[in-house]
């Protein structure tokens, strides 16, 4: 005779509390300590490249559209990188673009530094950075590409720790993780600690862990030859999302990506709560249109949407999963709060964590309402992997196309 009792539905609620909260957690942790392990990499570019002859010749592409946040103490940045030979080109698509002027007295007061300005073109129905950069492809003299954002501040080293992942001859595309340095507002510091916990612990610690590299633009590389191969530039211009296209494309032409282990620095300014809504929710729908489930990893090691999680359980009487919810949101926080603090985050900008969690919430939300993208003055509807499949110009009622501090950042 079976005496067995039926499990009550709260009974079940314990066992998917459970097991979903011991996952989540352990999953934190060990992301954590593998992105601090990945990191520990950092200096062994810098001891590959002790012999200095027969190094390839780098050339640094900067597509640029408005003036970024001090703009030109980024550029000088770029003026004394070590390990290579390299070149500096700045594309910029409008000759009356205010950035012109700035770089222009930059370069006139630094007459020997490897900058050089270009102006190239623009098309609307494209991505405008992916064009810019057609126009800078010609130009460019090096083996090894490189693709820098106007906000990007890379240390003396790091084009050295780039340039190194390429010793492998398979590696055809790179990049480095980023981290926002200085972030002076509210929507500065949101945006800085969600690039400084999360998205620092998927490209790091989950690379570790699986060797699959997951590209973002700010400072990515490209080799030549692999260039080449995909047709250049020319190929990403109908991808809104040209650093997630890349990857797909090379890894068919049976090249390899690479992660390397340093971290470039970012500089935001005096960033609106609305400017740091607008990049994140451009970031989930380019995810989205990659991967349909993509904007869920927002919520992976968000701690206030487990804690969230734990309420709902606690009252429909499932305590033991509520207890392993709560768990793992203040695992997760834990974990988010070492790592930002780890990489150099200021520990006061973690009073922001629980907002940036809710934000990432709304955002998981808001990226399944529509496909369309704003940047740079356009509004782009998007196709499977980020394909543009129509533009139109972002106007104000009286007919005036806004500019692009009303369009949040020229920057992904």
């Amino acid at each position: 005779m079976n005496f067995s009792l039926p499990l009550l539905p709260w009974m079940w609620l314990d066992i998917v509390g459970t097991i979903f909260g011991n996952g989540v957690a352990l999953s934190a942790i060990t992301v954590a300590a593998s992105t601090s392990l990945f990191m520990r990499r950092r200096g062994t570019g810098d001891r590959a490249r002790k012999d200095t002859t027969n190094l390839p010749m780098v050339s640094i592409l900067k597509p640029l559209k408005g003036v970024d946040y001090q703009l030109a103490e980024n550029l000088a940045a770029f003026v004394n990188l070590k390990g290579h030979p390299y070149e500096v080109l700045i594309g910029i698509a409008d000759k009356n673009d205010p950035a012109v002027a700035v770089v222009e007295q930059f370069i006139t007061e630094n007459p020997n530094a490897p900058f050089k300005l270009i102006i190239t073109s623009d098309r609307p129905s494209c991505n405008p950075k992916v064009i810019n950069l057609i126009g800078l492809e010609t130009h460019a003299k090096g083996e090894i590409i490189i693709i820098s954002d106007g906000n990007t501040r890379p240390h003396q080293n790091s084009l050295l720790r780039l340039v190194a992942v390429f010793d492998d001859p398979r590696v055809g595309w790179a990049c480095t993780p980023f981290f926002v340095r200085k972030p002076s507002t509210l929507g500065a510091q949101l945006r800085a600690v969600h690039i400084g916990t999360e998205l620092l612990s998927i490209l790091c610690g989950v690379y570790y862990l699986t060797g699959i590299p997951l590209m973002m633009g700010k400072w990515m590389a490209v080799r030549k030859q692999a260039l080449l191969d995909m047709g250049g530039f020319a190929t990403l211009e109908s991808y809104l999302g040209e650093d997630g296209a890349i990857g797909p494309i090379l890894t068919k032409l049976n090249w390899k990506g690479a992660i390397a282990p340093d971290i470039i620095d970012i500089y935001f300014g005096d960033w609106r709560i609305q400017q740091a809504w607008a990049q994140l929710l451009r970031w989930g729908r380019l995810i989205r249109s990659f991967n349909p489930a993509g904007p869920f990893n927002l919520l992976l090691w968000n701690g206030t949407f487990w804690l969230f999680a734990a309420a709902i359980f606690w009252l429909a009487k499932a305590r033991l999963g509520a207890a392993f919810l709560a768990f793992a949101g203040i695992a997760s926080w834990l974990c988010n709060s070492f790592t930002y603090v780890r990489f150099g985050g200021d520990a006061r900008h973690l009073i922001t964590l629980p907002l940036a969690d809710i934000k990432a919430i709304l955002i998981v939300l808001f990226s399944y309402i529509s496909r369309d993208v704003i940047w740079r003055g356009q509004r782009f509807r998007l196709g499977k992997n980020s394909q543009i499949l129509s533009s139109e110009p972002i106007t104000f009622k009286d007919g005036a196309t806004k500019s692009n501090d009303d369009l949040a950042t020229n920057s992904r």
